[in-house]
């Protein structure tokens, strides 16, 4: 798995493709490794540092590794 930086995201993800090209969001807690569509994201900078945030329902079995 390759990790890539924030502000590298935009090369590999259109955030207005989502819909028609869905991303996957990949996280461990180093016991458990999982992975969700993204369906819902906002990229943008803030405070001068580039950030990305993906919305994890909170009854996603995901959400507590991505916590």
């Amino acid at each position: 798995m390759k990790e890539i930086e924030v502000k590298d995201l935009i090369k590999y993800i259109n955030p207005f493709e989502l819909k028609e090209k869905p991303a996957i969001a990949i996280a461990s807690d180093g016991k458990e490794t999982n992975g969700l569509t993204i369906g819902w994201a906002g990229f943008g900078v803030l405070w001068r540092k580039p950030m990305a945030t993906v919305y994890v329902h909170k009854t996603r079995y995901s959400k507590h590794i991505f916590d």
